[in-house]
């Protein structure tokens, strides 16, 4: 039996390499699709159908939501999370907040202003 050549082994790992790089970033794109729905929705509800503070709903969240950037609207949030994927969720007067896929780039988003009841 021949011995493989040095480069062949350096092909094989170069081929493994690229495999393991590929599965670890189709994982996480995986996991920023999930993750920006979560924020996008938990800060729809908590803003808009609970009524409450931007900080609180930050604070019930957890420290995930520091890692994502967040637009506000009237009664939609947009959520990006290191560009890998974005995500709206827009209140439905009687139903909740809905999450949607979000395309395009970031808007620029309006100051968030709750009205204290």
């Amino acid at each position: 039996m021949r011995k493989p050549s040095f480069s062949s082994v350096v092909m094989w790992i170069c081929i493994a390499v690229a495999v393991v790089g590929a599965v670890i970033g189709w994982q996480a794109i995986r996991y920023a699709e999930v993750a920006t729905g979560y924020i996008a929705q938990r800060m729809c509800s908590c803003l808009y159908v609970q009524g409450r503070q931007e900080d609180e709903c930050r604070a019930e969240i957890g420290p995930q939501i520091e890692q994502a950037q967040l637009v506000y609207f009237n009664e939609r949030v947009v959520a990006d999370l290191y560009g890998l994927s974005k995500a709206q969720a827009q209140l439905t007067p009687g139903f909740g907040c809905a999450v949607t896929r979000f395309t395009g780039t970031m808007p620029r988003g309006l100051e968030l202003q709750i009205n204290d009841e």
